[in-house]
Formats: C-alpha cells, sequence, structure tokens
C-alpha cells in the first residue's frame, strides 16, 4: 500500500487494475470521499461532547451523515439517493425474473454517472489470519445487487461519457481492548497485511468480485485514546466495474 499525506491526515491506499479514464476517474473519487469523510468525522471530536464517537462507529445509516454530504461536495451537488431500480435475475431454469429494488446513490462526478451501493461493517483486526463471515455476507450482498441492475444503467439518460457501478464496503477496525499505544501501533504496522486479508477474503474469482481498490485512513492517535474499546483505522473496500455506455452517453458523444 502507497502512503497519502493531505491536509494533515494520513492514509494507505492500494489499486489493482485500474488504467482506463473511467477506472482512473472512479479510483480519484473513492480516494477523495475518504478525505471528505475523515474531515467531517474530525467536527465530531469538540468540547460539545463528553467523548469522541464518530459516525463510522455506528451502522451503515449513521455513516450517511458523513458520506452524503461528502459525496455532494465532491459531485458539486448532483446526488441522488435511493434511486428507484429494477433488478434483474435469473432462476434455475434461466427463467429472467424482475424485482423493483433501489441504489444507495446515483452521482455525476467529472463527467462520468456513477451508481453505487454501499455497505457498512466492522473488523476485528487482531484475528490476522481470517475474516468474519458476518464481514464477508454484505460484500457479497452488495456485488449481487449491482449485477443486477446492469440494464437499468444502460437505460440513463443523462449526457455523461458513461455509467460506473461502483460498490463501496466500509469497515471500522476495531478491537474490544481498551485503547492504547501500542494497539494502535500494531494496527499501524500491520495495516499492509490486513488490506491483503480483507481483499482475498471479500473478493472470489469466479464470481468476478474481488476488490479493486482499498484505502484507509490511519486515524490519528489524539482521537482513538479517547475511547473505551480501539478503532485505530477506517477502511473503504472498493469494487470498480466496468464502464457501461448508456443512451445519456450517445447524446454525449454526439455534441
Amino acid at each position: 500500500m502507497r502512503k497519502w499525506e493531505k491536509d494533515g491526515l494520513v492514509f494507505k491506499t492500494w489499486t489493482k487494475e485500474l488504467t482506463s479514464e473511467a477506472e482512473l476517474v472512479a479510483k480519484k473519487l473513492l480516494k477523495y470521499l475518504m478525505l471528505e469523510m475523515a474531515h467531517l468525522s474530525l467536527k465530531f471530536d469538540n468540547e460539545k461532547f463528553d467523548s469522541f464517537i464518530p459516525p463510522y462507529q455506528y451502522t451503515e445509516r449513521r455513516l450517511d451523515s458523513i458520506l452524503l454530504p461528502a459525496l455532494s461536495k465532491l459531485c458539486n451537488g448532483l446526488v441522488l439517493t435511493e434511486m428507484p431500480v429494477t433488478r434483474v435475475s435469473y432462476d434455475e431454469n434461466h427463467q429472467k425474473k424482475k424485482s423493483s429494488g433501489r441504489v444507495d446513490y446515483w452521482c455525476i462526478y467529472k463527467d462520468y454517472t456513477f451508481v453505487i451501493e454501499l455497505k457498512q461493517s466492522y473488523d476485528c483486526y487482531r484475528t490476522s489470519d481470517y475474516t468474519r463471515q458476518k464481514t464477508i455476507k454484505p460484500w457479497d450482498v452488495m456485488n449481487e445487487q449491482l449485477k443486477k441492475v446492469k440494464a437499468d444503467c444502460e437505460a440513463l439518460t443523462e449526457k455523461t461519457k458513461g455509467v460506473i457501478r461502483l460498490g463501496i464496503h466500509i469497515l471500522t477496525a476495531y478491537t474490544d481492548l481498551g485503547a492504547d499505544e501500542d494497539l494502535i501501533e500494531e494496527f499501524n504496522n500491520n495495516a499492509d497485511f490486513i488490506q491483503e486479508r480483507l481483499c482475498k477474503d471479500l473478493g472470489d474469482n469466479r464470481r468476478k468480485t474481488k476488490p479493486n481498490a482499498a484505502i484507509c485512513w490511519m486515524i490519528p492517535e489524539s482521537l482513538i485514546l479517547n475511547n473505551q474499546q480501539t478503532f485505530p483505522g477506517l477502511w473503504m473496500i472498493g469494487k470498480v466495474y466496468p464502464l457501461i455506455y448508456h443512451k445519456g452517453s450517445k447524446d454525449y458523444y454526439r455534441e
């Protein structure tokens, strides 16, 4: 993983096989989305609270309180939540099935449309040899959701270069032990190995669900030590799907 420092904050980043213009734009969106989320998390560390309890220590719904404004800032307000979609799948007899659903976010960034599914869970970083099944399951669900909306993505009409389906799995690194400097150092020293474990355990080559991006915010020590537990890092594991040329892209390139 590569170290990235910005605005006094420290991150570690990793990507694999992201080389096209669309993929590099998706990589940039993930990177700066994490930066903005980190900035918003820091706002919860002030004298108005008895203790520092940032949104990433809660559930996916609470996480939205920092992710949505961060995404809106990066996309200049061109963001929709809970966009209705029709999901298409096939049964064991290869019969098409349709169902109604919603994707978490639709947005436009750098002239590309993004359709985003979000999941949030936790990773006990001291269990260094495996990832828990209840951490893996949301990733699998997220990827199935994104696969089933391809037809709806092809039908979108906004004038952009194409549609990118993007899966984002936020993982809060933790241990139940009380925060101390040794536990923080243990996480910092093992971040590269944790990334390898997460990306190996989450992904499946046969189903093509292996992550191709990861970024970790190395949470400042001063914030970690204010907790009864240890939360030393926030992971953003990403799955960038191939670009879809939708109805709107034909008008975009015609201009």
